[in-house]
């Protein structure tokens, strides 16, 4: 493994997928076993195993809608890392059959979507919703993505029938928000639809009014998590453009922060990674504001035969830094870690990062709790420890 010295949390969520594939050897019956390891090698993208291991939970439990996400999303990514049509083409063989357990699931719509675009059948998938329409006529999360599936094969014909059917969803939205906008509760699947609708739509201002609705419903279940995290990627790019030009006002820097922290409360541990990513993106504009600042603050003359003046970095951003690329470490961020190599050169600099990182890796490994994993992990249950 890359980086093996350093990378202990990777060490132990591959410790632990190890235990799970052990404990679902020695019982096969044992749906929670698959479960926690199809998660697992979800993590490492080993989508076609943890496809496999999806496909032996929902033999043991067919009902289960997080199964078929977590199916779907395998299936997606294995065929588009692999390039094997027959991943995809297994996903929409068995649309109905998870339709009929899971169609409250965007994530599931998003996953089939994809996949059916990437083959070159969003056809063949529109009939499968269309073939399922009427049983899902009270269903908010279906129409919605009924909806979208429609304009997305409509975009691939000549003429206005993409605008069209855009024009019909804003009217049912328009009427749908009319009779709901003084309502005190609503069901989350008609926040979802609202909320879904206008951000598909392009009315950000709308959609984000029924998206604050969505997330204070008691019912939202899963119904907020991808509209949500998207939202705030989107504002944290809006943030972080301007963060790598001219300094924040504090305000701003605070609302960059509380962004940062929401995200990393997300359910699902690849996109808890990609926030440390993120996070370790602003530490390092911050340091290089703040040498450059530094550096355009000596402009004393220099004597020819002397060292050039190399800008010291504050303490402050030093260790905002080294936490940050030491986070990157741990949860394993895809890619080499740059920002290592981009630490200032100066003799002190270099002693102080050196210290502080022989520090780290003489340091415990950090323990794996139950919610390191993602979401429809076995509550109680540590990796590495299968029960």
């Amino acid at each position: 493994m890359a980086d093996a010295a350093a990378d202990v949390q990777a060490i132990h969520f591959e410790r632990a997928m190890h235990s799970f594939d052990a404990a679902r050897t020695a019982k096969p019956e044992d749906a929670e076993a698959h479960r926690q390891y199809a998660l697992l090698a979800d993590y490492f993208k080993l989508y076609a195993k943890a496809a496999q291991s999806w496909e032996r939970v929902l033999e043991l439990q067919p009902g289960d809608p997080g199964a078929w996400d977590g199916y779907f999303h395998a299936l997606r990514w294995a065929g588009t890392t692999e390039m094997d049509r027959r991943h995809g083409e297994k996903l929409l063989h068995v649309l109905p059959d998870a339709l009929r357990t899971a169609s409250q699931r965007p994530e599931l719509f998003g996953n089939a979507q994809e996949a059916a675009a990437e083959l070159g059948r969003l056809e063949d998938y529109n009939a499968v919703l269309m073939n399922r329409r009427k049983a899902e006529v009270d269903n908010p999360v279906f129409l919605h993505h009924f909806g979208v599936a429609q304009v997305a094969l409509a975009d691939l014909e000549t003429g206005h029938r993409s605008r069209d059917l855009k024009d019909e969803i804003r009217t049912e939205l328009d009427e749908l928000a009319a009779q709901y906008r003084d309502t005190t509760e609503v069901a989350a699947p008609i926040l979802y639809r609202l909320a879904a609708g206008f951000d598909f739509l392009g009315s950000g201002a709308e959609a984000d009014f029924w998206l604050s609705r969505l997330l204070a419903a008691p019912d939202r279940g899963v119904l907020a998590e991808g509209l949500y995290y998207w939202d705030l990627a989107r504002k944290f790019q809006t943030l972080f453009r301007t963060v790598r030009g001219d300094p924040l006002a504090t305000e701003s820097m605070n609302e960059l922060s509380r962004i940062i922290g929401e995200g990393m409360t997300s359910p699902r541990l690849i996109q808890r990674a990609a926030w440390v990513f993120r996070r370790a993106s602003v530490a390092k504009a911050l340091a290089e504001q703040s040498m450059a600042k530094e550096s355009m603050e000596g402009n004393d003359p220099i004597p020819a035969a002397a060292e050039p003046q190399r800008p010291e970095f504050p303490p402050e951003h030093a260790e905002s830094l080294f936490g940050t690329v030491m986070d990157q470490i741990t949860w394993r961020t895809p890619g080499r870690i740059s920002s290592l190599s981009w630490l200032p050169t100066t003799e002190s600099n270099r002693r102080e990062f050196g210290r502080r990182r022989l520090n780290w890796r003489r340091g415990s490994a950090p323990t794996v709790r139950a919610t390191d994993l993602p979401a429809g992990a076995r509550r109680g249950s540590v990796p590495g420890s299968p029960q």
